[in-house]
C-alpha cells in the first residue's frame, strides 16, 4: 500500500507533459470590435516552451474567432526569436511572420465570423513568458482621415443625376469654400 502513492507521484509528470502538447489549443475568446462589449484581448499572458533541438521549436496554439481585420502581436523581456502564424479556419489562408523578438501579423476578415489558429513558435533556447495582443485593426487610424470633400454626396449624387433632354438643368459648379 505504501507504493501506491510512490508510483501516482511517478505517473504526475507525464500528465503535465502531455496536457501541454502542439496539438493542444487555447481558446482566447473573441476579437473585440469595438461595437460590442466583448472584452479586448490585451496583455494576455503566455507561456510557450523552448526550442527542443534547433530545428523544432516549441509550439503553442491558441484559437479566436473573428469577423473583422485584426492584428496579433507578442511582446516579451527577453530575446527570443518568436515566429507567429495566424490561419482561417474555415478557408485555410495563413499569414505569418518573420522569425523576430516583436512579431506582428494581420489577418483579414470579411464580415463573416471565422475561427482563426494562432501558432506561436518559440525559437529560443529559454521558455518563452511573453505577452499577446489580438485587437481589431482601424480600416484607417485618425491621422490619415482623408481631407473633406468639398461638396456633399447628395449634392454629386444629384448633379450626375440624369436627365431627360427636355428638363435638362444647367450644370452645377461645386461651391469652394
Amino acid at each position: 500500500m505504501r507504493l501506491v502513492p510512490y508510483a501516482l507521484l511517478a505517473l504526475a509528470p507525464v500528465t503535465v507533459v502531455s496536457c501541454v502538447s502542439e496539438d493542444d489549443t487555447i481558446d482566447l475568446g473573441a476579437v473585440a470590435d469595438g461595437k460590442t462589449d466583448a472584452p479586448a484581448i490585451t496583455n494576455r499572458a503566455i507561456t510557450v516552451p523552448k526550442r527542443s533541438a534547433p530545428s523544432k521549436p516549441g509550439v503553442r496554439n491558441y484559437t479566436v474567432r473573428s469577423t473583422v481585420d485584426f492584428e496579433v502581436a507578442l511582446t516579451q523581456d527577453t530575446d527570443n526569436e518568436i515566429k507567429v502564424s495566424v490561419t482561417n479556419l474555415d478557408s485555410n489562408a495563413t499569414v505569418t511572420s518573420d522569425r523576430t523578438t516583436a512579431p506582428r501579423v494581420t489577418a483579414l476578415g470579411d464580415g463573416t465570423e471565422h475561427e482563426y489558429k494562432i501558432r506561436v513558435e518559440n525559437w529560443g533556447a529559454t521558455t518563452l513568458r511573453a505577452k499577446l495582443n489580438a485587437s481589431a485593426r482601424r480600416a484607417c487610424p485618425p491621422s490619415c482621415s482623408p481631407p473633406r470633400a468639398r461638396t456633399s454626396t447628395a449634392s454629386i449624387a444629384r448633379s450626375t443625376r440624369p436627365t431627360s433632354p427636355t428638363t435638362a438643368s444647367p450644370a452645377r459648379t461645386p461651391i469652394s469654400s
